[in-house]
C-alpha cells in the first residue's frame, strides 16, 4: 500500500492528540464535575438545616407559657401578641374585661389566623388565572453518549466531520432557563375560586361567632366571680355567727347554765363553718383563674372587680317565638355554616369538572453552555400549546367524596339549626326557673333570719337547746347561700339566653 505521505502523518498526529485530550478531559471531569455537585448538595443540606425549629422549641414553649415573655419573632405586619397589652390602672370594669378578651384571648388569635389562611387560599385561586414564570439554573455532568451528544449539540461543539468521536468524553452543561406556564382553560377553576370566597366568608363569620361566645363567657365568668366572692362573704359571716354563739355558750357553761357537750357541738360546727370558708375561697380562686384565662392573663393574676351594677339581657324580647327568630337572625355560627354549605357545593362542582380537557400554553428561553456564564449565542426559544384530557379512576372517587361532603355540610346546618332552637328553649326555661328560685330564696332568708333570732333568744333565756340553735343557724346559712346563688343564677341564666340568641350581654 502506498503511503499517503504528509497529509496521512498530519491526520495520524491529530488523532493521537484528540485521544490524549479526551483522556485528560475525562480525568479532569472526574476531579471537577462531581466535587461541584457534592459541594452544591452540601450547601443545600446546610441551608435546609439552618434555622431548624428543633433548636427553638424550648424558647417557643417558654414564651407561650409566660404572659410576660419577650415577643416571638413574627412576620412583618402581624398584630402584637396578648402579652404586650397593658394592664388597666384601676379596677376591672365589665367593659375593660370584654375589651381585654377581645384583644388578648388566644382563641380569637387562632380564629384570625384561620381567616388569613382562607384569604391566602382565595388569592391562590385567583392567581390560577395568571401565567406562572420561573427562572432556573441546571447543571449536568454525564458520560452517557446520547445525553452528551445532545449537550454538545446545544453548545454548538458537536463535530460530525472526519474526526467524529462516537464515544464523547464526560460533558458538562449549565442551562439557564426563563420559563412560563399559562393555563388557558382549566375545568373547575372558577368553582374553586368561588369556594375559596365562601371559605373566607365562613371563617370571618365563625371568628365573629367565637368572639361573641367568648365575650359572653367573660360576662358569665365575671358574674360567677362576683357570686363566688359573695358566697365567701356568706361563709365568713357564718363563721362569725357561730363564734359569737360559741362564746355565749362558753360563758353560760362557766355559769353552770349550759352543758359541756353544747360547747363541743358548737366547736364542731365552727370547724365545719371554717371548712366552708376554705371551700368558698377555693371556688373564688377557680373563678379568678377561669376569668384570667379568658383575658389571656396568668392564672394567678389578681383581679379587682369594679363596684358596678351589671345588667344582662335587658333588651331581649318576650316569648319563645320571638327569641327563636332573634337567634335565627343573629347567630353568626349559623350564617358561617350556611357559607360552608355553599363552599361544599362549589367544591362538588369543581370536582365534577375535572373530567374536562385542560388547555395550557408554555414557553421557555434557554441558554446552554459549559460554564455558568451567559452566552446569548447559545440561546434557544420554545413556544407551545398543550391539550390534556385526564382519564383517571380517582376522578370518580373524588366526585363522590365531594358530594358526600356537601351532604354532610347540609346535615350539619340542619343539626345546628335544631340545636340553636333547643338552646334557646332551654335557656328561656332556665331564666324562668331562676326567677322563681330567687323569689323563693328571698322569702326563705327572711323566714330563716326570724327563726334564728327567736331560737337564739330562747337559748339565752334557757328555753331552747344548742341543737335547736345549730339547726336554726344551719338553716339560715343554707338560705343565705341559696339566695346568693339564686341571684347570680338569674343573671347567668339571662347571659346564657343572650348567648343562645347570638348576643353578648
Amino acid at each position: 500500500m502506498v503511503p499517503r505521505g504528509e497529509p496521512f502523518l498530519t491526520d495520524w498526529r491529530d488523532d493521537m492528540e484528540r485521544i490524549q485530550e479526551r483522556e485528560q478531559r475525562r480525568n479532569l471531569s472526574a476531579h471537577r464535575g462531581f466535587p461541584r455537585l457534592t459541594v452544591g448538595l452540601t450547601a443545600v443540606l446546610l441551608a435546609g438545616c439552618a434555622g431548624s425549629p428543633v433548636s427553638d422549641s424550648d424558647e417557643l414553649v417558654q414564651a407561650a407559657w409566660s404572659t410576660r415573655a419577650p415577643a416571638l419573632a413574627r412576620p412583618a405586619g402581624e398584630a402584637p401578641a396578648a402579652e404586650e397589652h397593658a394592664e388597666p390602672a384601676g379596677p376591672w370594669t365589665l367593659e375593660r374585661i370584654l375589651s381585654r378578651i377581645r384583644e388578648a384571648n388566644p382563641t380569637l388569635g387562632v380564629a384570625r389566623q384561620r381567616i388569613a389562611e382562607a384569604r391566602a387560599v382565595q388569592q391562590e385561586a385567583k392567581a390560577s388565572y395568571l401565567p406562572e414564570f420561573s427562572v432556573g439554573l441546571q447543571y449536568v455532568s454525564t458520560d452517557n453518549p446520547g445525553q452528551a451528544f445532545g449537550l454538545l449539540l446545544n453548545q454548538e461543539k458537536l463535530n460530525l466531520g472526519p474526526g467524529f468521536d462516537p464515544t464523547p468524553p464526560r460533558t458538562e452543561n449549565f442551562r439557564k432557563e426563563l420559563r412560563f406556564d399559562w393555563p388557558l382553560f382549566a375545568p373547575g377553576r372558577s368553582e374553586s375560586k368561588d369556594a375559596a370566597g365562601e371559605a373566607v366568608e365562613a371563617a370571618t363569620l365563625a371568628r365573629g361567632a367565637i368572639e361573641r361566645r367568648l365575650l359572653n363567657a367573660g360576662v358569665q365568668a365575671t358574674l360567677g366571680l362576683r357570686a363566688a366572692r359573695d358566697l365567701e362573704k356568706v361563709a365568713e359571716q357564718t363563721v362569725h355567727t357561730v363564734e359569737q354563739r360559741l362564746e355565749e355558750t362558753r360563758k353560760r357553761y362557766r355559769e353552770g347554765a349550759a352543758l359541756h357537750a353544747d360547747v363541743l357541738r358548737l366547736e364542731v360546727r365552727l370547724a365545719a363553718a371554717r371548712q366552708g370558708v376554705a371551700q368558698a375561697t377555693l371556688a373564688v380562686h377557680r373563678a379568678e383563674s377561669g376569668l384570667n384565662r379568658l383575658m389571656g392573663r396568668a392564672p394567678s393574676a389578681s383581679i379587682e372587680l369594679a363596684d358596678e351594677t351589671i345588667e344582662v339581657g335587658g333588651s331581649l324580647p318576650d316569648g319563645l317565638d320571638a327569641l327563636t327568630e332573634l337567634a335565627r337572625e343573629r347567630r353568626l355560627d349559623l350564617a358561617a355554616k350556611a357559607h360552608e354549605v355553599r363552599m361544599a357545593g362549589f367544591q362538588r362542582r369543581a370536582a365534577s369538572s375535572h373530567r374536562g380537557p385542560i388547555l395550557g400554553a408554555f414557553g421557555a428561553y434557554d441558554i446552554d453552555g459549559p460554564e455558568p456564564g451567559i452566552d446569548t449565542s447559545l440561546d434557544s426559544a420554545t413556544l407551545g400549546l398543550a391539550l390534556v384530557l385526564p382519564i383517571s379512576a380517582r376522578t370518580g372517587a373524588r366526585i363522590q367524596g365531594a358530594r358526600a361532603a356537601e351532604r354532610r355540610a347540609r346535615a350539619e346546618l340542619e343539626e345546628l339549626a335544631l340545636s340553636i332552637g333547643s338552646e334557646v328553649r332551654e335557656a328561656s326555661d332556665e331564666v324562668s326557673a331562676a326567677l322563681r328560685t330567687r323569689e323563693l330564696a328571698e322569702t326563705a332568708v327572711g323566714a330563716a333570719e326570724e327563726a334564728y333570732r327567736i331560737v337564739a333568744a330562747a337559748q339565752d333565756a334557757g328555753g331552747a337547746t344548742v341543737t335547736d340553735v345549730l339547726e336554726a343557724e344551719n338553716a339560715l346559712d343554707q338560705a343565705r347561700v341559696r339566695l346568693v346563688a339564686a341571684r347570680a343564677g338569674v343573671q347567668i341564666a339571662r347571659a346564657k339566653l343572650v348567648a343562645a340568641t347570638g348576643g353578648v350581654r
